[in-house]
């Protein structure tokens, strides 16, 4: 029973590391994206 418990929360921890992995990767391409639509902006004043 405690064994079975264990593989669970295991899996629970697993589970939540790579869901805030998949967030940060997420947050970071949003941050790039902001980012080089920034440099476009300034690079084109009269667009």
């Amino acid at each position: 029973m405690m064994v079975h418990v264990q593989g669970h929360f295991r899996l629970h921890v697993k589970l939540l590391i790579m869901i805030m992995k998949l967030d940060l990767f997420h947050k970071l391409q949003a941050l790039k994206q902001l980012n080089r639509q920034h440099k476009w902006n300034r690079s084109a004043p009269f667009a």
